[in-house]
């Protein structure tokens, strides 16, 4: 792993305003976050863009729309989107969508648990979009492997589903068996969810991986406290980091 590793934001993913009034659905409001993300010492921003009505979309108009929006306020801090496939289930009309974004972002998220991922990763490729890849399980690994992809991703993101902490790390320890042997350039990213989102991240540090955190990972600074702000998260990330990173 070459590059230096970072903390990247992740201000909305697919939570609702039913989650917390704080998730940011519309655009100002991904602006806003993205804006106090980085004022608090995130390196890379992330989101899910959303359309008017606040539902998760790869429409292109809003792509570009937010998109450039954030890059205008946010110069040369990188900028990347999910290409989830529960945001649009069906992949003819997905490629159509994606096809049709005449704005690009500098990285995507590609799950490599979902069908036509690889298809997925080398149109954005095409377009000259880098590819983060997402990897959940040693199958997504080995997915990722045998396709040969791995070698144009910047980044894998080791990111276990598990509730569990013990069962997110054993997941974490079987993706790295199999990951790590094939990985020379690309960096490493390893962020968990909801309860396993503090332990991963304090994990990436003592790794000397980047990692994530923000709202679409945890909506709590701790047990019982509920974060207002994305910033407040990358806050405590930072914290951490100070303490857990190797000398």
């Amino acid at each position: 792993m070459l590059r230096s590793p970072i903390i990247k934001a992740a201000i909305n993913g697919s939570r609702t305003k039913l989650d917390s009034p704080n998730i940011p659905t519309s655009k100002e409001e991904i602006l806003e976050e993205a804006k106090r993300s980085v004022i608090a010492g995130a390196k890379q921003i992330h989101f899910h863009v959303r359309d008017d009505n606040g539902r998760e979309t790869l429409d292109g108009k809003f792509v570009a729309e937010q998109i450039s929006l954030v890059r205008q306020h946010l110069l040369n801090i990188p900028v990347g989107i999910s290409t989830g496939s529960w945001i649009e289930p069906d992949f003819e009309l997905r490629k159509n969508l994606i096809n049709g974004w005449t704005i690009f972002p500098d990285f995507v998220s590609v799950n490599f648990s979902e069908d036509n991922c690889e298809q997925v990763v080398k149109m954005l490729l095409d377009k000259g979009v880098s590819i983060e890849a997402g990897i959940s399980n040693v199958t997504d690994a080995k997915k990722l492997i045998n396709s040969g992809l791995h070698k144009y991703c910047f980044r894998i993101l080791i990111e276990p589903q598990e509730h569990a902490l013990s069962g997110a790390l054993e997941n974490l320890y079987a993706i790295e068996k199999a990951i790590l042997p094939v990985v020379f350039e690309q960096e490493i990213l390893l962020h968990g969810l909801n309860e396993t989102c503090w332990p991963l991240i304090e994990k990436a540090f003592e790794r000397n991986y980047s990692t994530r955190v923000g709202f679409e990972d945890t909506l709590y600074i701790d047990e019982t406290t509920k974060a207002e702000t994305n910033a407040e998260l990358i806050k405590k990330a930072l914290f951490l980091h100070q303490i857990k990173s190797p000398p």
